[in-house]
């Protein structure tokens, strides 16, 4: 698998179940892959790169639709409240009650970008954006009822461009993650007056980031995963994190936003 010319300048991280103990992340099942992965950023998205290397690939449309971990693919794990704005602006009694009780609670503002092994990227099982509810819980964690009645949990992001590659066993991952298509979920965002919500509206909140700016200078909470399945029927199997707990943004790293990428011609491979 060759790097594309965009990539040259990008800083790659490698990882696998035979790094992770230096690097403070963990091995689950004793999985085989190698992840690489990369960003850059300029003022109109955010671009994420992966290259995994496997001895098998399986995604099966017939695993739980919302269930990201029961097939092949990658996640970036990103705490865009890293910034001290978001917890000053948004509803701060609220939103530190909640992080106090536990660290591993999930806020507004944090997010997993979801990009699954299949070529056919618009598998609804893939693109998947599970995002931070103000209640502390993450998007698909369990069903959510929307005013309109629709049943949903997490979501694909339609306005993601991503292209899968598969050579053999291994596969390369791009996509072009806008900084406007991140802007609000379809959960409930921003409410005059949240003292007024129920305990199930509260539940459905979703968010409306506030991303740092400018961006360059600024940090965000950052780590990485790689679900390896390595049964022929999908399903719960291995996956090698990089930093910390996926579950826990107290034990991240922190990715910070250097100079801005010139991305003028942009094309997905």
């Amino acid at each position: 698998m060759g790097i594309w010319a965009i990539w040259t300048n990008a800083e790659w991280v490698t990882y696998g179940a035979d790094t992770v103990a230096e690097t403070g992340g963990y091995d689950w099942n004793g999985t085989d892959a190698v992840c690489t992965f990369a960003m850059l950023y300029n003022d109109e998205a955010l671009y994420c790169a992966a290259q995994v290397e496997d001895d098998y690939i399986s995604f099966v449309d017939t695993t739980t639709p919302y269930a990201w971990w029961e097939r092949d693919g990658v996640q970036w794990f990103i705490d865009f409240t890293n910034n001290d704005e978001q917890d000053i602006i948004l509803y701060p009694d609220f939103l530190s009650d909640i992080e106090n009780i536990s660290g591993e609670k999930w806020l507004p503002g944090e997010m997993i970008i979801v990009i699954g092994a299949i070529e056919d990227q618009t598998s609804p099982m893939t693109r998947m954006w599970p995002v931070g509810t103000r209640r502390g819980s993450r998007s698909d964690s369990y069903d959510y009822t929307l005013p309109d009645g629709t049943i949903v949990r997490g979501e694909v992001n339609e306005g993601w461009e991503s292209v899968v590659i598969i050579d053999g066993t291994n596969y390369t991952i791009e996509v072009k993650i806008p900084w406007e298509s991140i802007k609000t979920s379809k959960y409930y965002s921003d409410p005059e007056d949240p003292s007024t919500l129920t305990d199930e509206e509260m539940d459905m909140l979703g968010w409306d980031p506030l991303l740092p700016e400018p961006l360059e200078g600024s940090t965000i909470g950052l780590t990485h995963l790689c679900i390896d399945v390595d049964k022929p029927e999908g399903g719960f199997d291995t996956q090698v994190m990089w930093v910390g707990n996926g579950d826990n943004d107290q034990t991240w790293t922190e990715a910070y936003f250097a100079i801005p990428t010139l991305v003028s011609d942009w094309e997905l491979h």
